[in-house]
């Protein structure tokens, strides 16, 4: 399971679907908060809770929980304050005004005497003036017509995610496999560090599709203790803990890892 704190009011959690059969609950239990998903969804909320600094007299947590296509989970927690739950509520009404507005007898009426192409068209801007005043409600910044770049039917643009993870390890056995199995990924930056008697590797990764995010944390399900994106406990490491490899160390202990073991004598 991996949490990243995409900011300071928000935590996206993934789960893989096998990590799921592990703890003996469904996705689908988890989405629905079933009574077999409790304890699941008790330390979720102690978790997000803690990386957010809740305050429950202040504060409220909404969740938005997604079941991937490929069976995996996504958990977006999302804290409102009370500031935060007045501006959000003043958003609608503006949005619900402009949306009455842009769907008034005198917009139909006019789309309705249009004919053929004129009629889609301006159908159509209806549709995006709606669209435009609901995304408003999340706070979206709402683009000027002249601003839209369509995108071709045959482009496709490429997402990447730049990820920041640190993986804790209680062997450096475990760390050179950890280390051999992602080195061929777009692997960016990579530091080791050692605090008491834990291994931290840092490493920073561009994920260009969701398919590598959830290869990524297999892997690491597979070798390290944990893996997670957590800036904060980054830099409490970076000042505390001892670097042991200053660059490049996913290569480099990798690299060891493919070595085979030396002959018995």
């Amino acid at each position: 399971m991996i949490f990243t704190k995409t900011s300071a009011t928000t935590v996206q959690c993934d789960i893989t679907n096998i990590e799921l059969e592990q703890l003996g609950i469904l996705a689908r239990d988890v989405v629905d908060g079933t009574e077999n998903a409790r304890d699941f969804l008790y330390q979720l909320n102690q978790e997000v809770g803690r990386q957010l600094e809740y305050n429950p007299k202040e504060d409220v947590i909404m969740y938005s929980r997604n079941l991937l296509v490929n069976g995996n989970l996504r958990i977006i927690a999302m804290k409102l304050t009370n500031e935060d739950i007045r501006e959000a509520a003043s958003r609608m009404r503006k949005a619900a005004e402009g949306i009455q507005a842009s769907v008034s007898e005198k917009i139909v009426d006019h789309i309705l005497s249009k004919t053929g192409v004129a009629k889609a068209e301006a159908l159509n801007d209806m549709i995006q003036q709606v669209s435009m005043y609901m995304n408003s409600v999340s706070g979206e910044e709402v683009p000027s017509q002249n601003a839209v770049q369509p995108v071709g039917d045959n482009e496709k643009p490429t997402i990447v995610e730049h990820c920041s993870y640190i993986a804790s390890f209680d062997h450096l056995d475990k760390v050179m496999q950890f280390c051999e199995m992602i080195q061929d990924y777009p692997v960016q930056d990579a530091k080791l560090y050692k605090e008491k008697d834990i291994y931290y590797l840092f490493f920073d990764i561009d994920v260009t599709d969701e398919g590598m995010l959830y290869e990524i944390q297999a892997i690491g399900i597979e070798y390290a203790d944990e893996i997670q994106i957590d800036p904060s406990k980054r830099s409490h490491i970076e000042e505390t803990g001892e670097c042991i490899v200053r660059k490049n160390a996913v290569k480099s202990l990798g690299e060891i890892g493919k070595e085979p073991p030396a002959p018995q004598k």
